[in-house]
């Protein structure tokens, strides 16, 4: 089975007031470390789990991605970058709250399948042996909470089937991090677990998170932000997750030291 390389970005929010590290400075340092965590043998991929700009900001979504192209892309090379939004990325009027998103995401990925809509909340891309679900959590255009469509999922996973699944979406599953979570967090995690899914990425949480759930078990990981101001030694983060034999090996949080200047590691391993 395909070894597999996940570079975990989540709540890069471009256009915040003030940075503690400048775009460009974090994305370079955060792109050298993650060079020297990632196998050339095994396939590598670019996951970005929402909330690019600040309060659905339009005017930053070309700066996102103009430094996440030259500052990240350019360099790591990934074989595939998946997207899917957050509750910062609700802009506009329903029915097209994800318009602005959704160009920003076409632009990194130039793959149409990565396109969010009130009738498509759940996105799938096959690569080696896994099926990735990116998942909007935000799709109802509420900023305040978090759902998924579980018709839609249930649809993707049987799809996905005989595949390894991973999961990325955006809403924490509790509201003890600012609201915003998950309404039907237990409908989503039971449905995960029935159908053995390898790993589930979000973000929203800020700050790194990693548990297990099921008898599989299923690794949920939560990324921390990697340019929210103002704190570089709390923040600044991202994380790199390793899967191996159809299951996520380990997670690795790098989390950037403001004093040093460079990004210190955190490893959890997955037996």
């Amino acid at each position: 089975m395909t070894d597999l390389t996940i570079m975990h970005l989540s709540d890069v929010h471009f256009g915040a007031a003030a940075y503690a590290v400048t775009p460009a400075e974090l994305l370079s340092k955060a792109t050298a470390v993650a060079k020297g965590l990632v196998d050339p043998a095994g396939k590598f991929v670019v996951a970005l789990t929402g909330d690019v700009t600040t309060k659905g900001s339009p005017a930053y979504y070309e700066e996102a991605a103009r430094g996440i192209e030259r500052h990240l892309l350019a360099a790591l090379d990934p074989d595939q970058v998946l997207v899917c939004p957050g509750n910062h990325d609700i802009t506009g009027v329903a029915p097209a709250y994800f318009q602005d998103f959704n160009e920003f995401a076409f632009r990194l990925t130039n793959d149409n399948r990565q396109v969010f809509t009130p009738e498509r909340t759940v996105a799938r891309v096959d690569l080696g042996d896994y099926s990735f679900l990116m998942v909007n959590s935000s799709y109802h255009g509420d900023h305040r909470r978090g759902e998924v469509q579980l018709a839609h999922l249930r649809r993707a996973m049987s799809d996905s089937r005989p595949n390894p699944i991973i999961l990325l979406h955006h809403s924490p599953f509790s509201s003890e991090y600012g609201g915003h979570a998950l309404v039907n967090a237990y409908e989503f995690l039971s449905l995960a677990v029935r159908n053995r899914v390898a790993g589930i990425l979000h973000g929203h949480v800020h700050f790194e998170q990693v548990l297990t759930i099921g008898s599989r078990p299923t690794a949920v990981v939560g990324s921390g932000s990697l340019l929210f101001p103002p704190a570089p030694n709390h923040n600044n983060q991202f994380t790199v997750i390793q899967l191996s034999a159809g299951g996520v090996e380990r997670a690795v949080a790098a989390k950037y030291d403001g004093d040093r200047g460079d990004f210190t590691l955190v490893e959890t391993e997955f037996s």
